[in-house]
């Protein structure tokens, strides 16, 4: 599960990467003053559309920013199968093999066999 998580976390990034690329590069080249609320065209009708889709880039842009540093950071802190296990199996073992008095009469050799393969 975790793999298959981390997966989709990283096309996640991926994606939202791209989109906030591009869509930042589109309102940067976009920014020329055309939209200031003074100047007038002749066709409203134009001025209007493109105001219009100038606003929903922006928006999108915005809800980019947003979700592309949030997968990064949630594909970066998702353990794969291996680091789940050893977080939750390794854990458990240590505390196992240090606090269990049957645990403590087992020789050496096997506890640090035990650490080495949780590893």
């Amino acid at each position: 599960m975790g793999d298959k998580l981390a997966t989709f976390w990283g096309w996640l990034a991926f994606i939202t990467t791209v989109i906030f690329l591009i869509l930042g590069l589109i309102l940067i080249l976009a920014e020329d003053g055309k939209f200031d609320s003074g100047k007038k065209t002749d066709d409203e009708e134009v001025k209007k559309g493109e105001y219009y889709w100038y606003l929903n880039l922006r928006t999108l842009w915005r809800w980019s920013l947003v979700l592309c540093p949030l997968s990064w950071l949630l594909w970066i802190a998702t353990p794969t199968k291996k680091e789940a296990v050893m977080i939750v199996a390794g854990g458990a073992i240590g505390n196992f093999l240090t606090t269990d008095s049957s645990a403590k009469a087992l020789p050496a050799d096997i506890t640090n066999f035990l650490r080495v393969q949780i590893q």
